[in-house]
């Protein structure tokens, strides 16, 4: 009988505990309690499909998208005009109201006295609890600011009380139409980009996507600069207004023809416009312009890219590839072929172990070495069935193969070429483009000191030998001191 009578005893309290355990998580405390007492509203922001604020007749008027039920909703804004509305803007406004508190409730004050027939404003909230089936209107009526204090009066519709409030709501809704606006106005996935057109002071360039790599198609046909290219396509990523202008496109006053950007996107049969007018004189750096049916004050690297001159755009770069990605260059002068090649994490010569930062400095040489004057080499092209360009001896000077793993669409080698001209100057040409790039002999004197450093350099064997020969080739350094001077 006694173990019996345990185990029920036990049943009892654990019975109990569970209870109580129950009853603490399912009320509310007396600080919850007196919080909810003093709220104005009694739902939840989420449960809310419809703003509408009313500020003496400036209507500003929000709907929830569908679908309602996402975790972070989209806005858009139904009047004084249609657009996406600005989700954090709206989303603080709904947090602000459902989390204000009375701080008293005035008795026997009517509202004519409280000033507020009319009130400076209603926020009207439409919405919806549970699962749909309950649909509520609340409309809070905000009248003027109590003196010495950073309180102001409003009242609910429909009810008699006027209640004292905080000043933040008042913030929330006093913004101006525009205001309410979602300031990224066109977003663009670089991937989807096949082509551009700039239309400028200085006529019109053609962009096309070619091996991931945007191209000039017009007024020439060469590689496009890689800076310029990557500021355009960062900059028409993501392009955000700086303020909205409720006015019509002047065009006019506005310069609407002078410049634009056209964009083409794959899978959309129209390209995607931003047309620029003149650059504002209270802010130099800003333009008024125009994508689809928004005007908006722009500061954006767009403007910047629309006054380049074409021939601006052309790759100054002899070799595309980097560095890192190269494992084999094949150089070829007067003095013979030199082959490096990678082998794991090390550069051999002709085969062999060679110092490791004498073979990248050699490659930082090519890869760096870049060009002001571009030209097409058609136009230095003589008559004749080897098209020798004009000026130049038939060999080269120089020849340079690199390879590399294709990788991204990008191209597995590249073939240069360096060509004494009549004047003085030197000729680089590229397999992958028309135009050559034109050097002075003392911007490739550092590509030769270090082609000859290479060569000179004695072969490494082993760890120690390897440290040896990059002591040695430091001028001065002794092979034996283990130091540079």
């Amino acid at each position: 009988m006694r173990g019996k009578s345990v185990l029920i005893l036990a049943g009892l309290v654990l019975a109990l505990g569970s209870y109580v355990l129950f009853v603490e998580r399912t009320l509310t405390s007396t600080d919850e309690r007196r919080t909810a007492a003093t709220r104005i509203v009694d739902f939840a922001s989420d449960s809310v499909r419809e703003v509408r604020i009313d500020r003496g007749g400036e209507v500003v008027h929000l709907k929830r998208a569908e679908p309602a039920d996402t975790d972070e909703p989209s806005w858009r804004l139904v009047e004084p005009f249609g657009g996406k509305a600005n989700r954090e803007q709206v989303k603080a406004l709904l947090e602000t109201i459902v989390a204000l508190e009375r701080q008293r409730t005035i008795e026997g004050l009517s509202r004519a006295d409280a000033g507020l027939t009319p009130p400076r404003a209603t926020v009207t909230m439409v919405g919806e609890t549970g699962q749909g089936a309950d649909r509520f209107e609340t409309i809070l009526e905000i009248g003027p600011d109590v003196p010495a204090t950073d309180s102001m009066l409003l009242a609910i519709g429909g009810r008699e009380a006027v209640d004292q409030v905080d000043t933040t709501l008042w913030s929330a809704v006093s913004r101006a139409p525009g205001d309410w606006r979602d300031a990224t106005v066109l977003t663009i996935d670089r991937d989807r980009v096949h082509g551009a057109r700039i239309i400028g002071p200085h006529g019109t360039l053609a962009l096309t996507m070619r091996e991931n790599e945007l191209w000039v198609a017009s007024p020439y046909e060469d590689r496009a600069n890689p800076t310029l290219g990557g500021k355009l396509l960062g900059a028409i990523a993501q392009v955000r207004a700086e303020r909205f202008v409720d006015q019509p496109w002047d065009t006019a006053s506005a310069d609407a023809a002078s410049s634009s950007i056209e964009i083409d996107l794959e899978g959309q049969p129209t390209p995607t416009i931003i047309r620029f007018g003149s650059p504002r004189p209270e802010d130099p750096e800003t333009v008024l312009a125009r994508i689809g049916n928004e005007t908006l004050v722009l500061r954006s690297p767009l403007t910047e890219l629309v006054g380049i001159e074409p021939a601006g755009w052309r790759d100054p770069r002899w070799a595309t590839l980097q560095v890192f990605g190269i494992h084999k260059a094949i150089v070829t002068d007067d003095r013979g072929t030199t082959v490096l090649a990678r082998q794991d994490a090390e550069w051999t010569r002709d085969g062999k172990p060679v110092d490791y930062a004498l073979a990248s400095e050699l490659l930082y040489a090519v890869t760096d070495l870049e060009s002001t004057t571009i030209a097409d080499r058609s136009a230095l092209r003589v008559a004749g069935s080897d098209g020798t360009p004009a000026g130049a001896s038939g060999s080269a000077l120089l020849t340079i193969r690199l390879e590399s793993e294709p990788r991204d669409g990008m191209p597995s080698h590249e073939n240069l070429s360096l060509f004494p001209l009549s004047d003085g100057r030197l000729m680089a040409r590229t397999n992958r483009r028309d135009a050559v790039l034109l050097f002075e002999e003392a911007a490739v004197q550092t590509l030769r000191e270090r082609l000859a450093a290479l060569r000179a350099a004695p072969l490494v064997t082993e760890a120690s030998d390897r440290e040896e020969a990059a002591i040695s080739s430091v001028p001065g350094a002794d092979p034996r001191s283990n130091s540079a001077p």
